[in-house]
């Protein structure tokens, strides 16, 4: 009977450690992807912030445009004042 219970827990103890040894490579498995999913955040973030800045370009252009537009037109009204003036 002694033989038994012996044979059994050692048995166990084995059936034990391979579960442990287990549980630590999920642990272990969890904490990469973990990791990996926080650098994807991060790229992500940049990625976001590129789409910004180039969906915010054409508006940079067009406000470059009608400022030079809006300065040439009172450099212009500016020249035919003084024209107009010195005639």
């Amino acid at each position: 009977m002694s033989e038994m219970l012996d044979f059994r827990v050692g048995k166990n103890e084995k059936d034990i450690e391979a579960l442990y040894g287990k549980v630590n490579n999920i642990d272990v498995s969890r904490a990469e992807t973990s990791t990996n999913m926080l650098h994807v955040m991060e790229a992500l973030g940049r990625v976001e912030q590129s789409v910004e800045d180039l969906k915010n370009r054409p508006r940079k252009h067009w406000d470059s445009f009608v400022g030079a537009l809006i300065g040439a037109l009172a450099s212009g009204l500016v020249g035919f004042l003084l024209a107009t003036l010195l005639r």
